[in-house]
């Protein structure tokens, strides 16, 4: 919490409005840079301490990553249960210089109190709660703070400034600080910063502070000014005298020292002062970079303890990349200058990547060294070393991330480089190899990772001897990839040897005897394999200590060994330890405490406990939810992969609601995925979403019942519809058919159910009995008996997923029950035989047809439930862009508004038609590619052509009668990494914002 500042005006109006609003929801003091708002809430805060209340302070300024490593403290002060319940006392949580207002949401959901006061200067983050605004002082506040602070004297003086000054409260700690230098000066520069575009007095008032200081006081803020915002911790502050300087700083208000940090008060600061840095870029620039040099002294086996300072370090030296990529506008002499400077910082960013790689935070890791590679490349030549060494940190990080193939096409281009450039025996190249090797491994291809490892581990003997730490690796992953490919046996001799070579004492020792206990276990070999892996958690936890990610990887293997024995108490008590230790030292996203949660989960499970499995579970997912948004963003597939698993969990339990509430969250990432241009993983994502929803795999649904149910008729009907469509791809397109003939979009433009009549909504289950009927060969339609597998059925439908209605003669009957929501794009088919206990009473019967109730409803056999229907592309739009499209009178003006709107989304024939309101729509669109081929738009058919081209770009594929729409741009550097596919000769990609409007090229 910051000190009171010196003649701090209470702000009593202000204060009472904090007060009044306090307990109701979070308080959000919101203004401008400067305005004092941090100084408020620490007034309130002393405050509340003052009368006993517990008070948590988090400077979002210097605390970076809290939210996402120590959320589990903060939230553990007291969650609003414990709270009602009289557990725990109610605290005061004040987040201070909120820039991020997705993670300060997540952060409020979970923080367990109603007592809140977020400072920001966002505004964004006035909807989060009650927003109070903090602006200048009053007139009064502001002469009552220069009579104290400007010196005796000097009040009328500062009175007369103040109508030039304003009344910002650093503006007038500032202009009170120069007053007492010079008033003349003071005056002068107001004076002249009080035209029309000449600047704020804030910035004057800094230039002119800027002039009484010393040069060595000047150059410490210059650096400053070059580094990232949240300002330098006591570490970085290297040269003998500097915290002296920035004591004597501080007393000028430009910069705040607070926690033994060293920050500028505002924003508006750090920039006047960099503007001023600006003659001298290159001699500030190389200091800066010095002071990042200490991420050197940071040791691989050593780095978790320094994660924090680590951040930090790598957060400067970003800071200072995207500074120096502004400065590409100067003359020749400078941009040799940037050359050397960018090699500097690249290798400063290879160091940090390597780290964070080796703490195996994969995520932040492919964040961290795409953000490099796409301000660096394009100012460097492409085969440039220390660009190929970041391409490789990329390469590393993206294959345990869900992104196999981009890493098998980075490590790919980055051999290949080594090989033009380099001998194939250089070290470098080798390294290239193994990392190849163990992209093939990621992506399930353990035969082709096996075939550059045989002959990697031939080579690094011949070239390092069969005992160096490198051969000795090449055992231990070959090994891993043989377990992969089943080959446990050949595992179990190489691991053997590479232990036997490598001795007792050798770095690599562990690891392999760690990889031989897993191979012993795959061999059911149990005794040896639990040997093994107390062995090396005692050892492990002797030399490093208990909370070494490494001491702490080998307990996680025992526990999961215990349950694979199924020695199930042991392995949760286990496990429930090692997910605290990790959560506490890595962080609630990081992989390895995600790994641990998800074997607790497990276990839990497994011990039939699934109330307790579903609470772990959940915790997953709500520490998830708090990480700050660059971490949130890096992290969007493990949340996904959270949120699947809890869907998982409720299913198993039986609820229902419970599941599908999962799966809206797992949809709404995987939407977030691809709008972040990750389409593959977000197609995955929901393809797995789809699968839960549809229930248990086919073999399970063939042995459930409802108990105590035996029915060997409902069992034939449920048997031959689940052999005849296992996929349930015929009913969709059944129903996907239906939808579209009873909207008539060629004729009437209608796309959506609730533009039908009644009537016509009581037509659609004629329609689908019929259409049913010929796609599976059974005769008949609604209230028409048809025989299935010698069974006499019949069909019923519904538009809502339940409210089937039943006359009194079909009590007895077995019914196939068909559902479909088009506005959801899901459906359902299931059987079931009418019973009366499964009705609703008499007086819930309507218009002389009975309901099912909740047993009814419960007592469905589900052959598919919640499947994907084929989506219906204009029910998708936002109502903006629909109207946008309706808008226009001419068909061919309509489809081109379609197609430039629904990019990357098939659009089917019955959508065209409806747009088009024609019944030959698909003639129009040749006019309509024509049209948009001027922007850049190609409009993807069922030509063979067309869809290479859609597969390489990793757009939905389009089939017969579909089609697919996108802007492409010619590849050039600022494309890297995008997938590119060759037309006609030339590399194509999906265009980007900011791209230029072109041609798109000429298809077939």
């Amino acid at each position: 919490m910051p000190d009171e500042a010196r003649a701090f005006q209470p702000r009593t109006h202000l204060r009472a409005l904090v007060e009044e609003r306090l307990g109701s929801g979070a308080v959000i003091l919101h203004g401008a840079a400067g305005s004092g708002k941090s100084q408020l809430a620490a007034a309130c805060a002393r405050e509340h301490a003052a009368r006993g209340t517990p008070v948590v302070w988090v400077d979002l300024s210097t605390a970076h990553d809290l939210l996402g490593r120590r959320t589990a403290r903060i939230s553990g002060l007291g969650s609003r249960e414990e709270r009602t319940s009289g557990a725990r006392r109610p605290y005061l949580l004040v987040l201070d210089d909120v820039t991020d207002p997705e993670a300060a949401a997540r952060a409020l959901r979970s923080c367990g109190t109603d007592w809140v006061i977020v400072t920001t200067r966002d505004r964004r983050c006035v909807p989060l709660g009650q927003a109070v605004e903090v602006g200048e002082y009053t007139y009064q506040e502001a002469l009552a703070y220069l009579r104290d602070t400007a010196g005796d004297g000097r009040e009328e003086a500062a009175q007369g400034l103040l109508p030039l000054m304003g009344r910002l409260p650093l503006t007038l700690a500032l202009a009170a600080k120069a007053i007492g230098h010079s008033f003349q000066d003071t005056f002068s520069v107001l004076y002249g910063a009080s035209g029309p575009g000449r600047g704020s007095p804030l910035s004057a008032v800094v230039r002119l502070l800027l002039r009484g200081l010393s040069t060595k006081q000047v150059r410490l803020l210059e650096e400053l000014a070059l580094l990232a915002r949240r300002g330098l911790p006591g570490r970085m502050l290297i040269a003998e005298g500097e915290r002296a300087a920035f004591e004597a700083l501080a007393e000028t208000s430009l910069v705040v020292l607070r926690d033994g940090w060293v920050r500028f008060s505002s924003t508006v600061v750090q920039e006047a002062v960099r503007h001023r840095a600006s003659g001298a870029v290159w001699e500030t620039m190389a200091n800066a970079i010095r002071r990042c040099e200490l991420i050197y002294d940071i040791e691989a086996p050593d780095a978790w303890r320094e994660l924090e300072f680590l951040d930090v370090l790598a957060e400067h030296a970003t800071a200072l990349l995207e500074y120096a990529v502004r400065l590409t506008g100067r003359d020749d002499d400078d941009l040799h200058r940037l050359q050397i400077v960018l090699a500097d910082l690249l290798n400063l960013h290879d160091h940090a990547l390597g780290l964070i790689n080796t703490l195996r935070d994969f995520s932040r890791a492919t964040s961290l060294a795409r953000h490099v590679l796409d301000h660096a490349t394009p100012l460097l030549p492409p085969d440039h070393p220390a660009l190929t060494r970041i391409r490789g940190h990329l390469a590393t990080a993206c294959g345990p991330t869900g992104r196999e193939e981009e890493a098998i096409a980075l490590f790919e281009g980055i051999l290949d480089t080594r090989l033009r450039t380099l001998n194939s025996d250089h070290p470098d190249t080798q390294d290239a190899r193994d990392g190849l090797a163990l992209a093939y491994l990621a992506a399930e291809r353990p035969w082709d990772a096996i075939d550059l490892q045989e002959q990697l581990l031939t080579d690094r003997r011949l070239t390092l001897g069969p005992g160096h730490g490198k051969t000795l690796m090449a055992y231990n992953n070959l090994a891993l990839s043989y377990l992969r490919a089943d080959r446990a046996e050949e595992a179990v001799t190489l691991l053997e040897t590479a232990a036997e070579t490598a001795g007792d004492s050798h770095r690599t020792t562990l690891v392999t005897l760690g990889n031989l206990a897993l191979a012993y276990a795959r061999l059911d070999r149990a005794d040896e394999a639990m040997e093994l892996h107390r062995l090396v958690l005692s050892r492990r936890s002797r030399a490093l200590g208990g909370d070494h990610p490494d001491a702490l990887a080998a307990q996680h293997h025992l526990a999961v060994l215990h349950q694979r024995l199924g020695r199930l108490p042991a392995a949760i008590t286990l496990l429930r330890e090692v997910l605290a230790t990790r959560e506490d030292v890595l962080g609630p996203g990081h992989p390895d405490t995600l790994a641990s949660r998800a074997a607790l989960v497990s276990a839990y499970e497994e011990a039939g406990d699934l109330e307790t499995a579903v609470e772990v579970c959940r915790q997953g997912v709500e520490r998830l939810r708090i990480l700050p948004d660059d971490q949130a963003g890096r992290r969007l597939l493990p949340q996904a992969r959270a949120w699947e698993r809890l869907a998982a969990l409720h299913a198993a339990r039986g609820d229902a609601a419970a599941r599908d509430a999962a799966l809206s969250e797992v949809a709404a990432i995987a939407d977030r995925m691809a709008r972040d241009g990750d389409a593959a993983g977000a197609a995955k994502v929901t393809a797995r979403a789809g699968q839960l929803r549809r229930g248990p795999a086919a073999a399970d649904r063939a042995a459930w019942r409802p108990p105590g149910e035996l029915d060997p008729d409902l069992d034939e009907v449920f048997s031959a519809l689940s052999k005849l469509d296992p996929t349930g791809l015929r009913a969709a397109r059944v129903l996907r058919r239906s939808f579209d003939q009873i909207y008539d979009g060629a004729h009437t433009g209608r796309f959506r159910w609730d533009q039908l009549t009644r009537t016509e909504k009581a037509g659609m289950a004629a329609r689908v009995a019929i259409g049913l009927g010929h796609e599976f060969g059974f005769p008949g339609g609604v209230g028409q008996e048809i025989e299935i597998d010698g069974v006499a059925a019949g069909y019923a439908f519904s538009g809502s997923g339940a409210g089937w209605t039943f006359a009194q003669n079909e009590i007895g009957a077995v019914r196939v029950l068909l559902w479909a929501d088009d506005e959801r794009s899901l459906w359902g088919m299931g059987v079931l035989r009418v019973q009366p206990r499964l009705l609703a009473a008499a007086g819930a019967a309507r218009r002389g047809g009975h309901r099912l109730n909740l047993l009814g409803n419960a007592s469905v056999r589900w052959i598919h439930n919640h499947a994907p229907l084929p989506r219906n592309v204009l029910l998708g739009l936002p109502a903006e862009d629909t109207d946008a499209i309706f808008r226009e009178s001419s068909a061919a003006g309509r489809l081109s508004e379609l197609f430039r709107r629904a990019q990357g989304q098939v659009v089917g024939a019955s959508a065209v038609a409806a747009v088009a309101m024609q019944e030959n729509a698909m003639t129009r669109v040749r006019e309509v590619r024509a049209t948009l081929g001027l922007e850049g738009i190609v409009v993807l058919g069922g030509h063979h052509e067309h869809r290479r081209i859609a597969e390489a770009l990793t757009l939905p594929v389009p089939g017969q009668g579909e089609l697919v729409s996108i802007r492409l741009a010619r590849r050039g550097p600022r494309h890297h990494g995008a997938p590119r596919v060759e037309i006609r000769g030339e590399p194509w990609v999906i265009a980007q914002e900011g791209d230029p409007v072109g041609l798109a090229p000429l298809l077939p």
